[in-house]
């Protein structure tokens, strides 16, 4: 497990290029399979969309990274214990 990896991941969007600069909060490598977790404090899960996307950035760092490996992302509600896994 490696706790805060810090990611830059170069984006294009709508013409604009950019880079994201971001930080996952743990990744969970294991033999088959790396996952991407990111904290969330929310009591709700209002702002879920905005962190399906957050966590689909981090999930390419992880593609780079690890190419043979199935990514997958999960966000942890640490207020509710809920989790969300996303392929």
């Amino acid at each position: 497990m490696f706790p805060e990896q810090d990611v830059l991941i170069p984006r294009l969007e709508e013409g604009d290029k950019y880079v994201y600069h971001g930080s996952i909060d743990l990744l969970h490598v294991k033999e088959n399979r790396v996952e991407v977790i990111d904290f969330k404090t929310d009591l709700d899960k209002s702002l879920q969309d905005q962190y399906v996307k957050q966590v689909g950035i981090y999930k390419q760092a992880a593609e780079s990274e690890y190419p043979k490996r199935k990514i997958v992302g999960i966000i942890f509600y640490t207020a509710t214990g809920e989790v969300v896994e996303l392929d």
